[in-house]
């Protein structure tokens, strides 16, 4: 009877190993996918780095001259142009500092003016290429500490800007104009729509964010011609697409 007893809780001990170890075969796999599952969305929340800014917009553009208002009294452009920022300073809890360039173009048309200041039948035109150069601060606090999808950006420096004029088939005269160039911009960051999708656009293209931009700037370009000064900057407004990456 004693061995008996002995034997009976051996059984016991074997059959609660096997248990054990069925368990263990099907909690394992599944506790390992768990993890794995759990593991990706943190892998995904770790951005590409980010350095450059690039904005694609358009916009009215009619240079403040009398002279240009006097000829192209009802043509504003538009004005095209792109931008790329190099962005190499972090602010903390304020955002990215650098600098920025672009190029832009606007042409505006109309029939030119007699000495009498009469309309003709010959038409004219005028080309304005702003290149500016300016100091940009992003400031991406809302968005990165505050979930709020809002960015804004300053910007000043120098602008410089050509122009070409051409009357019929003659060359009217052109030259280089040079100014102030400011802006103020704000933005919203489409990354708050869909967040699996502006992962993926980060994983496949380093693409780290994309924003609707509405931008507020001003040129105080101006470029010495005989006669006077003339006067090819304006303020105006620009809509357009930006990414960062």
């Amino acid at each position: 009877m004693a061995e008996e007893a002995h034997v009976i809780p051996a059984r016991h001990a074997l059959s609660f190993a096997l248990v054990l170890s069925g368990a263990s075969a099907l909690v394992a796999p599944a506790a390992a996918q768990h993890y794995e599952e759990a593991m990706i969305p943190s892998r995904r929340s770790v951005e590409s780095p980010e350095g450059f800014a690039l904005e694609l917009r358009g916009g009215p553009y009619a240079p403040s001259s009398d002279a240009v208002a006097e000829v192209y009294p009802d043509d504003s452009g538009p004005l095209l142009a792109v931008e790329l920022d190099v962005m190499f300073l972090r602010i903390p809890y304020v955002g990215r500092a650098g600098i920025g360039s672009g190029i832009g173009w606007a042409r505006l048309s109309d029939t030119s003016l007699d000495e009498a200041g009469m309309r003709t039948d010959e038409e004219i035109d005028l080309t304005l290429i702003p290149i500016p150069l300016v100091a940009v601060l992003r400031v991406d606090v809302l968005a990165r500490e505050l979930d709020i999808p809002l960015l804004l950006a300053g910007k000043i420096g120098l602008d410089m800007l050509l122009w070409d004029e051409d009357v019929g088939e003659r060359q009217g005269g052109s030259g280089v104009a040079f100014g102030l160039r400011w802006g103020a911009e704000i933005a919203l960051e489409l990354d708050f729509f869909d967040r699996a999708a502006a992962r993926s656009l980060d994983e496949e293209w380093g693409i780290n964010h994309t924003y609707i931009l509405f931008e507020y700037f001003g040129s105080t370009a101006s470029d010495g011609v005989e006669g006077g000064t003339l006067e090819l900057g304006d303020q105006t407004w620009a809509i357009g697409l930006g990414f960062l990456f």
